[in-house]
């Protein structure tokens, strides 16, 4: 179902709507994303900004079929806020840099996008525990058009 042409947030709302999930959204403004930009010192990616300005959830949880709870933009966090365990070494420099934004069937385990400068910038890790801890996809609107196509692709 995935649309090359579509933004990650526009891939996730039509996806939402055909599965019938019923999450709803808001679009997080420009200055809140800049206020949590300077609080935690990263920059997130374009793809995830554009996510948060147009598909962001509302409520908490905000369970889509696959039993994922998307958070709404007030529960994201770091990492190394929102999870007390160690991290496997492929992710575990990034920690303060990687920004939760959903988990699986009460935290079994959660995506994180990367906001650190560099190479990894962007990229999605499934934060599941040290041995299964690894980036997942090249970048958040990866992420999604793999999340909607194949879940499973996208898991620990």
């Amino acid at each position: 179902m995935p649309n090359a042409h579509l933004s990650a947030g526009k891939t996730l709302l039509r996806w939402w709507d055909a599965e019938g999930a019923g999450i709803k959204t808001r679009s997080v403004s420009a200055a809140e994303i800049e206020q949590f930009e300077r609080r935690y010192g990263l920059t997130l990616p374009a793809p995830f900004r554009d996510y948060l300005t147009g598909a962001c959830p509302v409520e908490d949880p905000s369970w889509d079929n696959e039993l994922t709870n998307w958070w709404p933009f007030e529960s994201l966090c770091t990492v190394a806020e929102g999870y007390e365990h160690e991290l496997a070494p492929a992710v575990a420099c990034y920690r303060d840099k990687l920004v939760l934004f959903a988990d699986y069937s009460l935290w079994c385990w959660a995506w994180a996008v990367n906001c650190a400068p560099g190479v990894d910038h962007g990229k999605v890790a499934v934060i599941a525990g040290e041995d299964h801890d690894r980036f997942v996809a090249e970048s958040f609107g990866s992420f999604v058009g793999k999340y909607v196509e194949d879940d499973n692709s996208v898991h620990p």
